[in-house]
């Protein structure tokens, strides 16, 4: 894979994942919005997301901090997060913590060629319940999200247990998979059923998402290449 394509598909995945964060804002009616080279959201964000999506590649980097300078000018909320999509940008000197560091990963589209697991899109307020006990055990997802045509909750069953799912949004060419999980012991058919159910939603396009430490080992087995490298910074109290 050459640098530009990898690059433009950071800046796709960075995109997709930022409309995600979005969709979510606005579910918990804390609207942001999109700027020439970030998506910013000034209110509180839901948990687990971000206040802040840095776009379009590494080169905006110095554009990147300017934005990130107005929103430390009136912070939305304590320890409020950056996700730094393309790695450029060093918070650490500006008292900024290091949640984590992850690689954008992809996959062309196609089949996984499993049929061990079975998974489906969520389309009910009380299957969402279910699943968000099995990812997370919080209240994170309005019923709300159901009825969102480019972001579909995915759920694998196994004995009538949800044993695991994930997340996808269509956007910019490419399918945005994220919240992915599956049991510890799982040898990549939960995962395999989650992906080629979600994919159902845009079957021709690339997948993309982002992972780090055992679930990009995992990914990777089941074909994806990493592209580049994403960290998420959260700020001080």
């Amino acid at each position: 894979m050459g640098l530009r394509m990898s690059l433009d598909l950071c800046a796709a995945a960075a995109r997709t994942n930022a409309i995600w964060c979005d969709a979510m804002a606005r579910l918990h009616g804390t609207a942001g919005a999109f700027a020439a080279v970030a998506w910013i959201n000034r209110s509180p964000a839901p948990r687990f997301h971000p206040n802040l999506v840095t776009l379009n590649g590494p080169q905006e980097a110095r554009a990147h901090r300017s934005a990130l300078d107005q929103l430390m000018q009136a912070p939305p909320a304590p320890r409020w997060a950056v996700k730094d999509s393309f790695a450029a940008l060093d918070l650490d000197t500006v008292g900024f913590d290091l949640l984590f560091a992850a690689r954008w990963i992809h996959r062309a589209s196609g089949a996984f060629g499993t049929a061990v697991a079975s998974a489906q899109r969520v389309t009910d307020a009380a299957t969402l319940a279910l699943w968000e006990r099995a990812w997370c055990a919080d209240e994170l997802l309005p019923p709300a999200l159901l009825d969102a045509p480019d972001h579909a909750v995915i759920a694998a069953m196994q004995d009538g247990a949800i044993v695991g799912g994930c997340i996808a949004s269509r956007s910019d060419g490419v399918l945005g998979i994220s919240n992915l999980f599956a049991p510890a012991a799982d040898d990549g058919a939960v995962r395999a059923a989650c992906l080629d159910a979600a994919a159902r939603i845009a079957p021709t396009a690339p997948l993309v998402g982002y992972e780090h430490g055992d679930s990009l080992a995992r990914m990777t087995e089941l074909g994806f290449r990493e592209t580049g490298a994403l960290r998420v910074w959260q700020a001080p109290i």
